[in-house]
């Protein structure tokens, strides 16, 4: 496929990507203009398995892999909470289960990530799938950097992107990221449709995907098939 530019927002974000240099710029036409810079998408190696810790004081969440881990460990609401940006009084977590069940047969595999800058605050989204004692769960976490500390975020502005990167096929992803031919006709007229003075718009890609959905048996094939959400 020819070489592209990748046009991408997240919700009233927005920017033009150059593929060697990934810096963003935002759009006139916007009626919020906030700079979108260091976009960066990256697949983990295979078999990139992330276990609990043994303590709470091993923690730091100072990188998005050792969030993860701690979002695996949590067997408090102590814990929960100090993963998360907004705190709760309670949670339907069962952290009695957490505690007792064993490393070898709980754990996650992290699959790829994509990193930004939104209004001066580092986010990302981290794909994932959960091992619990030989079932396979699909999963996405999305997640901010605050005071060089990793939490977890619900911030509305990366909706479109969680779904994406929870609901989708790694593979399918990669093609699009990379701008290669999927094994997906419906995919590839997508991808083809939404590809503008040589952008490749990927927020329109997104909505494009979420709307057809349930309307085209077809376009299911790129699915996760470990997705939570079925």
């Amino acid at each position: 496929m020819r070489k592209l530019k990748l046009l991408f927002f997240v919700t009233f974000l927005c920017g033009i990507v150059n593929a060697q240099d990934q810096t963003f710029n935002c759009a006139d036409m916007l009626n919020v203009s906030q700079q979108v810079a260091n976009f960066h998408y990256e697949r983990y190696n295979e078999n990139y398995v992330v276990r609990k810790y043994d303590s709470f004081s091993q923690v730091t969440n100072s990188t998005e892999e050792k969030l993860m881990r701690s979002v695996l460990s949590a067997s408090d609401l102590n814990w929960y909470n100090f993963n998360r940006e907004e705190k709760v009084e309670k949670t339907s977590q069962d952290f009695n289960y957490i505690k007792k069940i064993n490393a070898d047969v709980y754990y996650f595999t992290l699959v790829n990530k994509v990193n930004f800058i939104a209004n001066g605050v580092e986010y990302a989204v981290v794909k994932f799938h959960l091992y619990d004692n030989g079932k396979i769960y699909g999963f996405a976490e999305s997640m901010k950097r605050i005071d060089n500390k990793w939490v977890t975020t619900e911030d509305y502005q990366i909706t479109q992107l969680l779904f994406f990167m929870g609901m989708i096929d790694v593979k399918y992803i990669d093609a699009i990221m990379n701008n290669k031919q999927t094994d997906s006709a419906e995919l590839n007229r997508i991808i083809e449709e939404n590809i503008k003075n040589n952008n490749l718009d990927l927020n329109a890609i997104i909505f494009s995907m979420q709307n057809e959905l349930s309307q085209n048996s077809k376009l299911t094939s790129i699915l996760d098939v470990y997705r939570i959400f079925k």
